[in-house]
C-alpha cells in the first residue's frame, strides 16, 4: 500500500521544486526589471545598492534555475541565503505572524529549499540529465577499460 509513496517521494520533488521556483522568479524578476526603484527601496532599509543588486539576482535567476532544475541544490542554498537575510534585515522585528509582515513567509520559503538542497532537483530537471549522461558514460568508460585476454 505505502509503495506508491515510497514512490511518490523522489516525484514529490518535482512540484516542489517547480513552484518554489515560480515563488522566486515572481519576486525576483520585478526588482531585476525596476532596479532603480529596487535600490531606492532597499535603500530605505538600509541596505546597499550591491547587496540589492545581488538579492535581486540570486532570486530571480534562482528562481528560474530551480523552476529547470538547474544547479538545484546551488539555486536553493541561494535562496535560503537571502530568505534568512530578509528575516535578520526586516521581518524578524515583526514577530512570527505574516499580517505583521513577520517571518513565517520566509521560514517556508526556507523549509522548501532546505529540502531541495538535501534532496536535490528530483525528476524532469536539467540536472538529472546530466547525471544521467555523466553515469552513461563513466559505465562506457569502465567498459573500454577491462583488461583484454
Amino acid at each position: 500500500m505505502f509503495s506508491f509513496c515510497e514512490k511518490g517521494a523522489y516525484r514529490s520533488l518535482l512540484p516542489l521544486r517547480v513552484v518554489t521556483g515560480i515563488i522566486f522568479l515572481a519576486h525576483g524578476a520585478p526588482k531585476v526589471a525596476n532596479l532603480q526603484g529596487t535600490i531606492e527601496g532597499f535603500a530605505g532599509m538600509g541596505i546597499s545598492a550591491p547587496v540589492t543588486i545581488l538579492v535581486a539576482v540570486i532570486e530571480a535567476l534562482g528562481g528560474l534555475a530551480l523552476i529547470l532544475g538547474a544547479m538545484t541544490r546551488l539555486a536553493a542554498l541561494g535562496e535560503i541565503i537571502v530568505m534568512i537575510g530578509a528575516v535578520v534585515t526586516v521581518h524578524g522585528a515583526n514577530g512570527f505572524f505574516l499580517k505583521n509582515q513577520g517571518y513565517e513567509y520566509n521560514l517556508a520559503l526556507i523549509a522548501m529549499c532546505l529540502v531541495l538542497f538535501m534532496a536535490g532537483s528530483g525528476p524532469l530537471s536539467i540536472d538529472e540529465i546530466f547525471a544521467r549522461l555523466k553515469a552513461s558514460k563513466l559505465q562506457r568508460h569502465s567498459f573500454d577499460e577491462r583488461p583484454k585476454g
